[in-house]
């Protein structure tokens, strides 16, 4: 059995480290809530759990892909799949990043907002940027000013993989939805150059950009980002579907 195992485990070992080297970086599905009068701190889960069983973490019962829509075949699926190629793709060492927001908003004009994430997996920087926007059925567009002084967003908490590792993302900052606003953004939080042209290159961020004057209005778009640290465990996770099975197993 052990000359069995070692070759299977060098290959896994092997394979996990080729797959450290790939940058992983995509916007995954959209999530969505419709913000209306309140005065109480509303509660909004934004995360996946992409794990074949659900997971009780935050006061939310994470079945699979839950806060997202999917699968594509939903009838309920997001009108905005298609055009921003949204969806769950390759390799990524969480299986589960479920996060949450509260909120109130002090307008009686509803507003309904996407948050939109990027994941990047580097072998010298793990993060997730959300964007929050507006839309109008066809497109991400920014919000007028007004958004500034009606929502309050409080604290935005994380965890990986069932609360392997937890968190809070940076508070949301508002910033003008044109290339100029953004680059500094991305840059003052310590973006690579290769990030940030890809982000730039999106169809969700040209769109919002586009419905800003082409960048010259003055609407905004909401960011927000948060450092992943890499825990020693995570290691097991990139040896593949057989590590990652009897770490599902230990934990049921």
């Amino acid at each position: 059995m052990k000359k069995l195992l070692y070759p299977l485990m060098l290959a896994a070992l092997l394979a996990g480290s080729a797959q450290a080297q790939i940058l992983y970086n995509w916007w995954g599905l959209d999530a969505y809530t419709t913000l209306t009068y309140t005065e109480t701190s509303v509660n909004v889960p934004t995360g996946y759990w992409n794990g074949g069983y659900p997971y009780y973490w935050g006061g939310f019962n994470w079945t699979a892909n839950q806060g997202w829509w999917y699968p594509l075949t939903d009838p309920g699926v997001s009108p905005y799949v298609s055009r921003y190629g949204l969806g769950w793709d390759g390799y990524v060492p969480w299986y589960g990043f479920t996060d949450w927001y509260d909120y109130t908003y002090s307008s009686l004009t509803a507003q309904t907002v996407y948050t939109w994430s990027w994941y990047v997996v580097h072998p010298d920087r793990w993060c997730v940027l959300d964007v929050y926007t507006g839309v109008n059925g066809t497109q991400a567009i920014p919000f007028d000013l007004s958004i500034e002084s009606s929502v309050t967003w409080s604290t935005h908490y994380w965890s990986v993989n069932g609360g392997q590792i937890t968190g809070q993302f940076s508070d949301v900052e508002w910033v003008t939805a044109s290339t100029s606003a953004i680059t500094d953004w991305l840059t003052g939080k310590g973006a690579g150059t290769d990030d940030i042209e890809t982000i730039l290159a999106s169809q969700m961020v040209k769109d919002s950009i586009a419905n800003n004057d082409n960048g010259n209005g003055d609407k905004v778009d909401g960011f927000q980002c948060v450092p992943i640290p890499e825990p020693a465990t995570f290691g097991l996770l990139a040896l593949g579907g057989l590590a990652l099975a009897a770490c599902r197993r230990r934990s049921e």
